[in-house]
C-alpha cells in the first residue's frame, strides 16, 4: 500500500486528487516540541477524512532531551489529535532526528543511545496508554548507532531508507523523499506499508450537529465558503450546523462601552476579533469613527 507523509511544508493538498492517484494513506505531522501544532494539521486530517483516505496516521517531531519531556510530548500530541481519534488507524509515531540532537546540544545535553532509546520508548508507552497504536521513526544511521530497536519491539518501526531495494524489517518503509503525487505541488515522501494494516479501518462515529457546531465555533472548520465546502464534503448538513452556531453565538454576546481614546483596532485586539467583524456586528460605516459611551458588541 502506498502511504505519503506530509507536514505544513507541502502547502495546499487536494486529497481527492491524492486518492485518485492511487495513494492509500497518509501520515500527518500533528506538531512538534512543547505543544506546537503543525499549521496545516487540522486542515489536512479533515480533508483526508472527507476524501475517504483509507489509512491515516500522525507523527510528532520531538525536541525532547529527557524521558519526561518525551512523555509530555505524547500528551501534547494527544491534545491535538484527540478530536480525530476514531479516524486514526495507523500508529502515532515519535520522530527524533538530527535537528532534535542539535537542539539538545544547544541546551547543554548530549543524547546518547540509551537516552534516545528511552525517550522513544517513553513516548510510545504513553501513546499506547492513551489508546493509540504507537511507533517510532528512524533512518539506518539512527538504527545502527543511536537507537536500540531491540528494546522497542512492542512498537511499530518506520524506517527511512531511500533505496530501490525493498526493506522488509519494518512496519512502514519510507523509500523516497522525491515522490510526485497528483494534488500536491512539489516533492513528497513516499512510503510502503510493509506490516499488516487493518483491513477494516475504524469507521468512526459520525459526530452530532451540536458537536460539530462547537468545533465550528472553535475555528476547526474554517470560515465562509471554505467552511461550507468542508462540512458538506464531510457529509454534514451545513445549514443545520450554521443555524446552531448562530444560536450559540447569539446567546453568548458580549458588549463593551467605548471609552475616551479607544480605537476600534485596540478593542478588536483586546477581544480577539477583527475590525471588520466589529464593524459588521455594530453596523459601523466609518471604522475610524467611534465615540465615548457607544455600546459595541465585541463577541
Amino acid at each position: 500500500m502506498k502511504i505519503i507523509d506530509v507536514s505544513t511544508w507541502q502547502g495546499e493538498i487536494n486529497f481527492k486528487k491524492v486518492k485518485a492517484d492511487g495513494i492509500d494513506g497518509v501520515v500527518i505531522r500533528a506538531g512538534y516540541g512543547k505543544g506546537n501544532v503543525d499549521g496545516r494539521f487540522r486542515r489536512y486530517i479533515q480533508d483526508a477524512i472527507a476524501a475517504d483516505i483509507k489509512y491515516i496516521g500522525v507523527y510528532w517531531f520531538s525536541y525532547a532531551y529527557t524521558a519526561d519531556m518525551a512523555r509530555r510530548e505524547a500528551q501534547y500530541c494527544n491534545d491535538v489529535i484527540s478530536d480525530y481519534k476514531d479516524h486514526i488507524n495507523l500508529p502515532v509515531f515519535f520522530d527524533w532526528e538530527y535537528d532534535s540532537m542539535d537542539y539538545a546540544k544547544k541546551q547543554g545535553v548530549t543524547c546518547k543511545r540509551s537516552l534516545i532509546t528511552e525517550m522513544n520508548k517513553t513516548f510510545c508507552q504513553r501513546v499506547k496508554e492513551l489508546g493509540y497504536d504507537a511507533g517510532y521513526y528512524l533512518n539506518l544511521d539512527y538504527q545502527n548507532n543511536y537507537i536500540d530497536v531491540s528494546k522497542l519491539t512492542a512498537y511499530k518501526k518506520w524506517l527511512a531508507y531511500w533505496t530501490s531495494v525493498r526493506q522488509n524489517d519494518c512496519y512502514l518503509w519510507q523509500y523516497s523523499d522525491k515522490g510526485r503525487v497528483s494534488g500536491i505541488s512539489g516533492n513528497v515522501d513516499m512510503n510502503e506499508l510493509i506490516g499488516k494494516a487493518s483491513d477494516d479501518p475504524k469507521p468512526g462515529k459520525k459526530k452530532t450537529n451540536a458537536e460539530i457546531a462547537k468545533e465550528v465555533i472553535a475555528g476547526k472548520w474554517g470560515n465562509g465558503d471554505e467552511r461550507e465546502r468542508r462540512l458538506t464534503e464531510a457529509g454534514y448538513d451545513y445549514e443545520a450546523i450554521q443555524s446552531l452556531v448562530n444560536k450559540a453565538l447569539a446567546s453568548d454576546k458580549v458588549y463593551y462601552t467605548v471609552k475616551s481614546g479607544d480605537t476600534l483596532s485596540e478593542i478588536a485586539q483586546k477581544y480577539g476579533t477583527t475590525v471588520n467583524q466589529l464593524a459588521s456586528w455594530n453596523d459601523i460605516k466609518n471604522i475610524n469613527l467611534i465615540y465615548p459611551g457607544q455600546k459595541l458588541r465585541v463577541k
